[in-house]
């Protein structure tokens, strides 16, 4: 009965260990083509634009609070 309980507790370390190795050759295996480095530059684009709206709203904020 004491060789199930132990059987149990390994259970969870090496199923986890097993999903991760699937997790990780199932990465590795991807192509990291041309079409990524696109849509990484769209990404990079879109974020600059939002942190440029961020800016200027902040700038808003002030402003406003200035006024009062």
């Amino acid at each position: 009965m004491d060789n199930l309980a132990f059987l149990a507790l390994l259970a969870c370390p090496l199923m986890m260990g097993g999903l991760l190795y699937l997790i990780m050759r199932g990465t590795q295996n991807k192509d990291h083509g041309a079409g990524n480095t696109l849509q990484t530059e769209k990404l990079q684009e879109n974020m600059s634009k939002l942190m440029k709206q961020n800016e200027q709203m902040l700038e808003e904020i002030e402003r406003m609070k200035r006024s009062r």
